[in-house]
């Protein structure tokens, strides 16, 4: 095992950021999986990647941490290849961006044996350089994905995400008629504990801030077609909101219940600021979401 102590310049940045950091070899499957295993530690205890270090914190990992592992480079197939490539929806020097599809996680956790993290080698687009992960999105939820293609792009993209300079717009089919119109919801979030179920609920005392504004595309007696932005970016913002508003998202086992086969939630477009312009990409809605829009007799433009 190896021990690095924080220094004053990494104060309050996140565990995983830390490492990133650190490691030009890191790959975030590989530090989830020792934090599971507890082979990695903070002043002897468990952490987690969320956790935020501060100076003088000691950090313990093993060794052969973040080591450039040439054989896993060779584990992504040829098919396995073409279906990633097959997703992209835009690149550039510095900008990759994919179609992500339900049921794909992108980091490896508990359970998770399939998940982009470990694909990434197979998004080289014929470079031999890994693209790099610099947002998420729920397992479930569908739609853009950007990655970064060098170490510059991911430091200047983290900063957009992370200062919510990214525009992003999301197309959810909730249970139930929402009154049409737009609106903004104001609730704060907070990770909680819920019969043995680990959620984010509205706690309006001690939650962190989340705003997200939304408008009414369309709806009927059973369902309403909704356009989401959310102007913060916590946790499952738009599904605990879309709880809240008393309309969960259909397919949404966790914050409403089992009454579609998959979570009709997904990630429509994004605007990523470059100079005076902005690069505006788009994921078309997935087969299974056009189909439950189409039952329901819903317009996606607004207007019948």
């Amino acid at each position: 095992m190896k021990q690095a102590v924080v220094k004053k310049e990494d104060e309050g940045i996140r565990l995983d950021r830390w490492f990133k950091r650190h490691f030009q070899s890191f790959r975030m499957s590989e530090l989830n999986k020792c934090l599971r295993e507890k082979n990695i530690k903070v002043n002897g205890k468990k952490s987690e990647c969320g956790y935020r270090v501060c100076e003088k914190d000691e950090i313990l990992y093993p060794d052969t941490f973040g080591q450039d592992k040439s054989e896993e480079k060779k584990a992504v197939s040829a098919k396995d290849r073409a279906w990633l490539e097959a997703m992209v929806l835009y690149k550039d020097r510095d900008i990759l961006a994919i179609n992500k599809p339900c049921g794909l996680a992108v980091q490896g956790g508990s359970g998770q044996v399939r998940f982009l993290d470990a694909l990434l080698d197979g998004l080289d687009m014929g470079t031999g350089k890994r693209p790099k992960l610099v947002h998420r999105l729920d397992k479930d939820t569908s739609g853009v994905l950007v990655l970064a293609r060098n170490q510059l792009a991911a430091t200047w993209l983290t900063r957009l995400f992370k200062e919510r300079d990214m525009h992003k717009t999301y197309l959810a089919v909730v249970s139930k008629r929402v009154k049409a119109g737009k609106g903004v919801i104001n609730a704060p979030l907070k990770k909680a504990v819920v019969g043995g179920v680990e959620m984010v609920v509205v706690d309006k005392e001690n939650g962190l801030p989340a705003v997200t504004e939304y408008e009414v595309l369309d709806a009927c007696d059973e369902a309403s077609l909704i356009r989401f932005k959310p102007r913060t970016g916590r946790t499952h913002q738009i599904r605990a909101h879309a709880k809240y508003m008393g309309h969960p998202i259909l397919g949404d086992v966790k914050y409403g219940k089992h009454d579609a086969s998959k979570l009709h939630l997904h990630a429509l477009e994004i605007e990523i600021p470059v100079g005076e312009k902005n690069i505006k990409i788009s994921a078309p809605v997935p087969d299974y979401m056009v189909e439950t829009i189409n039952r329901f007799g819903l317009n996606q433009g607004g207007e019948k």
